[in-house]
């Protein structure tokens, strides 16, 4: 059974086996916050990582409306204002070992991978963060039984930072590399390179 997750034009999607993998570039989020999860039933087990996080905390908060969905944060920090009806592990992404333990404990069945560094972090943190967790995340979604990755992405991944974007859509061009000028751009768009043709390989076995 198919379940639609139709939060964003670029198509957010929870669906059942096999296991599926999405990205999507965060365009509307942050200007509409009050966007509506809750209206799409039980999503199962829900982990989002960077849950002490801006665009994490709203999805929790809007995901805390939903009945039936259970709701799992993992971070290296404790939230500031934490939600009475989610349940926070403390784990480095980057330690692949502590991935498995938080899997092994909470078999999330969705998982929202929002978690990033500070756009001026140094290099090595953003590519150890933004890439090298994120294929970790992944192997070790597939492993446990996840049946949908979502990866928040950037708008900024179709940006060179001098050219007007018009009508911009997820059928823009990624900017990467020398063109890109923001290093932290750059590794979000690295991410993407990696992961899109995943989720084109599981989307074609999706019955």
């Amino acid at each position: 059974m198919q379940r639609q997750l139709n939060l964003l034009p670029a198509g957010l999607r929870a669906v059942g086996k096999p296991f599926f993998l999405d990205c999507f570039r965060i365009f509307l989020f942050v200007s509409q916050p009050n966007l509506v999860m809750s209206t799409y039933g039980d999503l199962g087990t829900v982990l989002v990582t960077g849950g002490s996080g801006g665009l994490a905390s709203q999805i929790l908060r809007q995901l805390s409306a939903s009945e039936g969905t259970t709701l799992h944060s993992i971070d290296i920090r404790r939230p500031t204002q934490p939600f009475d009806n989610v349940t926070y592990h403390l784990a480095d992404l980057t330690d692949y070992a502590a991935l498995r333990t938080v899997f092994e404990q909470v078999r999330p069945e969705v998982v929202f991978h929002t978690a990033s560094p500070r756009f001026d972090s140094p290099k090595a943190i953003m590519n150890a963060v933004n890439i090298e967790a994120t294929e970790k995340l992944v192997k070790v979604a597939k492993e446990f039984g996840t049946q949908s990755f979502i990866y928040t992405s950037s708008a900024s991944v179709i940006s060179d930072g001098k050219t007007d974007l018009v009508a911009a859509d997820e059928t823009y061009s990624l900017v990467i590399g020398a063109q890109q000028p923001e290093y932290y751009t750059h590794t979000k768009a690295c991410t993407e390179v990696i992961l899109l043709p995943i989720r084109a390989t599981d989307t074609q076995r999706r019955p």
